[in-house]
């Protein structure tokens, strides 16, 4: 899937160089070769490394992600029955100082691969029995202070005859390594290396029509000045599959690249151009039309986010983190007034004395109405926490709420399933509640009042408990502060009203990659880039 979206292989896979790391290694046997092109030379690559150990460094944008992604792919191929299951997993999830690596990637099969289906605690046989060969992605993205302790639990965890593959930028690997006195052992390290000239110009006559020449200004240009700005920019891996996406439209025309002056500048050029590129024309199964501006506006508006947070991946139970912790509750008590209010005004539209002896109750009914709408919003705005909150309501309105709720089962495949199962959870008390206290009033109610009377005291109760509970509901839901936080942010332009069907869109575009139910931009340097955009007012 991820392969599709982000175009590693269409038509051809981009050519990744590498050489071998003499420094960095801790191998104690020789190599087969010392420099190649990595899936040409490693299609298997424990065939030739000793260990089976392989760590892939490099600077920004030399191809570390995707060549886990299409070695990982191309150790799936070569498998045989009995050696391990090779797995992409992304490592910024992981906090080595609090969960050991084989709970972390027992965690990560069932969450995000298709282990869930067949239950966690094959996940755990899986690792324990060394049936999995885990492909680190990504050792840079955890925050400097864990990074060495990554490679110490990395050291303790894997069993001497383990193997793995882990991807870091060069200058983060070299300061983990030297933090901790001494390399992972037994680890071979390959640097990935700036492609050559003739690579590009070959990989751009491999994807372009026979009859196109819109890139021959671009080839002699490379072959002309080997270290002029444009070689040295699409001599990056990253940069090279930017350049071919962008200009792959007909009328798209990359000869304007020669305009421009230095490095820098085409990095931004091109990084700036992606969007459009994606989103103007682009077919969509979605009914909702995405537009350039807008999703330009909405994907710096997310990237700005992440970067507060220090963070590259979006999961939709965090989004509610787009707001301060007192402005989300004083939000979330709000929309609990608004949601319980229609409920407690049917009850007092609808009470009246039962006979002319009895006295009016609707300045009585009018009265605790306002006093539980007070009641609801200063504990949903007083609570610090969501569970102390629910216990507090559970124990004064519902608690048989809590005997109907069962914790949400957090396997599932994809960011809308995981929210789909969290709403799911939400819904059912309320309406389960609802539903069997109109049907008792209904059957008590029918021999007196008549069939028609007591349908409508039924379905009265039916709307009046469900809003009720509802809005009780709505602080201890993930859903729930979801739906509150995207409604107010939607209502302000920042995000789309429906969130989940615009990032399904951008990962379809390859704008987003997704892991499990997480999306992440599809380079750092894209979200650093919108991120830069929105601090400057600019999106």
């Amino acid at each position: 899937m991820e392969v599709r979206h982000r175009r590693l292989t269409d038509p051809y896979p981009l050519p990744l160089r590498w050489s071998l790391n003499p420094f960095l290694s801790a191998d104690n046997g020789p190599m087969t070769s010392t420099s190649g092109d990595l899936l040409e030379e490693t299609g298997d690559p424990f065939a030739s490394l000793p260990s089976g150990r392989l760590v892939l460094v490099g600077p920004p944008g030399s191809g570390k992600t995707s060549a886990a992604i299409l070695l990982t792919l191309r150790l799936l191929q070569n498998r045989t029955s009995l050696q391990p299951v090779p797995v992409l997993l992304p490592m910024a999830s992981w906090d080595p100082t609090t969960q050991t690596l084989q709970d972390w990637i027992v965690d990560r099969l069932w969450v995000n691969h298709a282990v869930n289906r067949i239950g966690r605690g094959t996940a755990q046989r899986l690792v324990a029995e060394d049936l999995i060969l885990p492909v680190l992605d990504g050792l840079d993205e955890l925050p400097a202070p864990l990074r060495a302790a990554a490679l110490e639990a990395l050291r303790r965890s894997i069993p001497p005859d383990g193997m793995y593959v882990m991807t870091s930028r060069i200058a983060e690997y070299e300061s983990s390594v030297l933090d901790t006195g001494r390399p992972p052992a037994r680890t071979t390290v390959l640097t990935l290396e700036p492609l050559h000239s003739e690579d590009v110009i070959a990989h751009l006559a491999r994807n372009r029509l026979p009859n196109d020449t819109r890139w021959e200004p671009i080839s002699h240009s490379l072959l002309a000045q080997p270290s002029g700005p444009l070689a040295r920019t699409l001599t990056q891996p990253l940069m090279l599959q930017l350049a071919v996406e962008i200009y792959r439209a007909p009328s798209a025309h990359p000869a304007e690249l020669l305009r421009i002056p230095d490095e820098k500048s085409i990095h931004t050029h091109l990084l700036n151009a992606l969007l459009p590129a994606l989103y103007d024309p682009f077919p969509t199964s979605d009914r909702h039309d995405f537009s350039p501006f807008r999703a330009r506006r909405w994907l710096t508006f997310l990237a700005a986010h992440l970067e507060r947070q220090q963070t590259h991946e979006l999961t939709w139970w965090e989004i509610h983190r787009f707001f301060a912790p007192g402005r989300m509750r004083l939000l979330l008590g709000w929309f609990c007034a608004l949601l319980t209010a229609p409920g407690l005004v049917l009850v007092y539209l609808t009470s009246t004395p039962l006979d002319a002896t009895f006295p009016d109750l609707r300045p009585t009914v009018a009265a605790l109405t306002g006093a539980a709408l007070a009641t609801v919003m200063l504990t949903v705005v007083r609570s610090p926490s969501p569970r102390r909150a629910l216990r507090v309501l559970d124990r004064r309105f519902y608690p048989s709420l809590t005997r109907l709720t069962r914790p949400v089962d957090p396997a599932t495949t994809s960011p809308r399933a995981s929210l789909r199962a969290d709403r799911r959870a939400t819904l059912l008390p309320p309406l389960l509640t609802g539903s069997g206290l109109a049907a008792v009033l209904t059957g008590v109610t029918v021999p007196s009042e008549g069939f028609a009377a007591s349908v409508l005291a039924g379905l009265l109760t039916f709307v009046v408990t469900t809003l009720l509970l509802m809005g009780l509901s709505l602080r201890s839901s993930a859903s729930g502060r979801y739906a509150v936080t995207v409604l107010w942010l939607a209502l302000r332009g920042q995000l789309p009203w429906r969130l989940m069907s615009f990032l399904d869109d951008a990962h379809r575009r390859g704008v987003l990659r997704r892991t499990g139910a997480a999306y992440q931009f599809r380079h750092r340097l894209l979200q650093q880039v919108l991120a830069e955009q929105a601090k400057s007012g600019n999106p």
